[in-house]
């Protein structure tokens, strides 16, 4: 993929730093294989058996990226960082749409509304921030939280937003006036959030080792799921809504049944903290990114390791699966925006 000369070009008319943002193909595993489109195959199969190349957005971003996160139509990207800002990409034009600024401290997540319209994001300034993607103007800044925000989560029909916080707290909003729905307490900071697919079930990790189920709809909380022996940095529902995984900064991967909050299963292979974990849309592949500098694949029924991704200098913060399951983001303390295809 020759991207570097038409990127850079692009970016360079609406890149606010002095850096050039370079996207630098390379080929990572030499191999004839022309796998067929991805929707013909499973997950699993593509991203284990096909070539893959990485892209890298470097540049853009002069401190940690903390978050990563696609759109629902897989073609734009979003970042954020210890700079403060939050980077829209386009992928498919090779340029940067938006810088956005307004957050007075880092941002550690950023999530799409269902339609693709509205960028949520969440910082260490303790606010929560509304985006218009269609002017890359900010609609609003919601404020409650007495702490960082941890993590921003769409519910899927798009009308509340769910956000954790290093205050213990988990907060429902309504998206549409901002206003504070209800509020949950925890007992330790809350590091990470996940909605089930049907909208009903908010997951939380925190520094205490647990993993929390709570109604959406009450605030209650159904189960307390113990066995990780340190604090958890991620958290993820599978798509069928049947599976949670959780990532501590143990190096350990946990699955659990959320019906009855049984561990199902516990992945070894990371030497440092897992900062990132996330299913592919059939729920085929489960990624997961590592202090250790490395992102792995794998076979969430049987915890097969499928791949182990090595191209970062630094800690990876940060996984996304496009919705289409092409592509694969990571984001870094290295700086950089790697784009798995």
């Amino acid at each position: 993929m020759a991207y570097t000369g038409i990127f850079c070009t692009l970016l360079l008319q609406v890149l606010i730093f002095p850096v050039t943002p370079r996207l630098v193909p390379r080929e990572v595993i030499v191999q004839e294989f022309t796998p067929p489109p991805p929707q013909v195959k499973l997950a699993a199969e593509f991203w284990q058996q096909k070539t893959l190349k990485v892209d890298t957005i470097s540049g853009g971003h002069t401190r940690v990226i903390y978050t990563v996160a696609f759109s629902p139509d897989s073609q734009v990207l979003a970042s954020g960082s210890g700079d403060r800002t939050i980077k829209v990409w386009n992928l498919n034009q090779k340029k940067l749409n938006y810088t956005l600024t307004g957050h007075s401290d880092w941002v550690n997540s950023v999530a799409f509304s269902p339609d693709g319209r509205v960028l949520a994001s969440g910082s260490g300034d303790r606010t929560i921030r509304l985006w218009n993607l269609q002017t890359g103007r900010s609609i609003r800044t919601i404020s409650g939280h007495s702490d960082w925000v941890s993590s921003v989560v769409f519910n899927p029909d798009g009308k509340t937003l769910i956000s954790g916080s290093g205050d213990r707290t988990i907060k429902v909003w309504n998206v549409q006036s901002g206003k504070l729905i209800r509020t949950m307490s925890e007992q330790g900071g809350v590091t990470a959030i996940s909605i089930s697919p049907d909208g009903k079930t908010i997951a939380s990790g925190s520094f205490r080792n647990t993993v929390k189920l709570w109604d959406l709809e009450s605030g209650k909380l159904r189960h307390t799921l113990t066995g990780h022996l340190r604090p958890i940095y991620t958290i993820a529902f599978s798509p069928d809504g049947k599976t949670i995984a959780s990532g501590s900064n143990q190096g350990t991967i946990k699955l659990w049944n959320p019906r009855n909050g049984k561990l199902l299963n516990t992945f070894l292979g990371h030497s440092q903290a897992v900062n990132a974990i996330a299913f592919s849309s059939d729920g085929q592949v489960l990624a997961s990114g590592s202090d250790d500098r490395t992102v792995r694949l794998w076979n969430p029924n049987n915890g097969e390791l499928l791949r182990t991704l090595k191209d970062n200098l630094d800690a990876v913060t940060s996984v996304a699966f496009s919705p289409n399951d092409s592509a694969l983001g990571s984001g870094s303390r290295d700086k950089t925006i790697k784009i798995w295809r």
